[in-house]
Protein backbone atom coordinates (compact mmCIF):
# COMPACT_ATOMS: atom_id res chain seq x y z
CA UNK A 1 0.00 0.00 0.00
CA UNK A 2 2.70 2.50 0.35
CA UNK A 3 4.34 1.85 -2.33
CA UNK A 4 1.15 2.77 -4.22
CA UNK A 5 0.89 5.62 -2.23
CA UNK A 6 4.21 6.84 -3.27
CA UNK A 7 3.79 6.10 -7.34
CA UNK A 8 0.56 8.08 -6.82
CA UNK A 9 2.44 10.94 -5.24
CA UNK A 10 5.41 10.91 -8.06
CA UNK A 11 2.67 10.62 -10.70
CA UNK A 12 0.49 13.50 -9.20
CA UNK A 13 3.72 15.67 -8.89
CA UNK A 14 4.39 14.89 -12.25
CA UNK A 15 1.10 15.57 -13.93
CA UNK A 16 1.12 18.95 -11.65
CA UNK A 17 4.40 20.18 -13.53
CA UNK A 18 3.06 18.98 -16.85
CA UNK A 19 0.17 21.82 -16.32
CA UNK A 20 2.46 24.25 -15.34
CA UNK A 21 4.46 24.33 -17.91
CA UNK A 22 1.02 24.08 -20.84
CA UNK A 23 -0.25 26.85 -18.64
CA UNK A 24 3.32 28.88 -18.59
CA UNK A 25 3.41 28.21 -22.92
CA UNK A 26 -0.30 29.41 -23.03
CA UNK A 27 0.67 33.01 -20.82
CA UNK A 28 3.20 33.01 -23.68
CA UNK A 29 1.11 32.48 -26.71
CA UNK A 30 -1.64 34.49 -25.47
CA UNK A 31 1.18 37.31 -24.57
CA UNK A 32 2.54 37.27 -28.52
CA UNK A 33 -1.23 37.62 -29.72
CA UNK A 34 -2.27 40.45 -27.74
CA UNK A 35 0.98 42.24 -28.04
CA UNK A 36 0.88 41.33 -31.62
CA UNK A 37 0.50 43.97 -34.03
CA UNK A 38 -2.67 45.21 -35.21
CA UNK A 39 -2.19 45.75 -38.89
CA UNK A 40 -0.77 42.15 -39.89
CA UNK A 41 -3.95 40.67 -39.03
CA UNK A 42 -6.54 40.51 -41.88
CA UNK A 43 -9.45 42.20 -42.32
CA UNK A 44 -12.73 40.59 -41.57
CA UNK A 45 -13.74 40.36 -44.78
CA UNK A 46 -10.54 38.31 -45.90
CA UNK A 47 -11.23 35.59 -43.54
CA UNK A 48 -12.84 32.91 -45.08
CA UNK A 49 -13.96 29.39 -44.18
CA UNK A 50 -12.69 26.65 -45.50
CA UNK A 51 -15.42 26.30 -48.70
CA UNK A 52 -14.00 29.68 -49.53
CA UNK A 53 -17.33 31.65 -48.13
CA UNK A 54 -16.71 34.99 -46.69
CA UNK A 55 -16.65 34.87 -42.41
CA UNK A 56 -19.67 37.63 -41.88
CA UNK A 57 -19.37 39.12 -38.07
CA UNK A 58 -22.53 40.74 -36.76
CA UNK A 59 -22.18 43.97 -36.01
Amino acid sequence: MNDSLERLIAALEQQTAAINKLAESNMALVSIVVDGDAAEAPAVDEVRYMDGSVVRVPS
